[in-house]
């Protein structure tokens, strides 16, 4: 897309863009353009430079890129009023995205599953966890989005671990507490 830009030396590059900024007059949505030695920085229509800056002139400049999603909740689109229910919150076990949904929740879970497996890179799978239950602590998961078992292989501290989440108990919040309790065991101890 053609713009008015102004054109300086790299060297001048920060403080110019500063005060173009500052001065609201930095064209958002266009990259600022490297040519050679120079930098040319888009202006705003109407755009008033200083004389030091020299005259103004025109050029072509590359779209800017979009903002990356900080959210996974961005990528629902129309969302209900109540979306203040939705979970802020999951775990990531290896390729596995585990989340916990309100009762009530506004959106459908498969919905908030396919947000989260396109947020999390890597992801396969998205299990609502529905709690844990039974003597040794198993947790209960609902297949929300993608496929496959709930096994993984998930690392931390350097170390590979196997999961298989409807066996076992599993939580990456405890990676600290996993690295402690490893850190203690001495060779040949069982």
């Amino acid at each position: 897309m053609n713009s008015r830009a102004v054109r300086v030396r790299r060297s001048q590059g920060e403080p110019t863009r500063r005060a173009l900024k500052d001065r609201g007059l930095l064209r958002s949505g266009v990259r600022i353009r490297i040519d050679g030695e120079d930098l040319l920085f888009p202006v705003t229509e109407g755009a008033v430079v200083l004389p030091d800056w020299g005259p103004l002139e025109v050029a072509e400049f590359a779209p800017a890129p979009e903002p990356p999603t900080r959210d996974y909740t961005d990528l629902l689109r129309h969302r209900a009023p109540g979306d203040g229910a939705l979970p802020r919150s999951f775990d990531i076990i290896g390729d596995i995205v585990v989340v916990r949904l309100p009762d009530e929740c506004p959106i459908d879970p498969g919905r908030i599953g396919e947000a989260l497996r396109a947020f999390v890179p890597g992801a396969r799978l998205v299990g609502a966890d529905r709690g844990v239950h039974g003597p040794d602590r198993i947790r209960v998961l609902d297949r929300i989005a993608g496929d496959g078992p709930f096994t993984t292989v998930h690392t931390e501290h350097g170390l590979r671990l196997h999961v298989d989440l409807g066996r076992a108990y599993f939580s990456p919040r405890l990676a600290h507490e996993h690295h402690r309790v490893a850190s203690q065991v001495r060779p040949g101890e069982v």
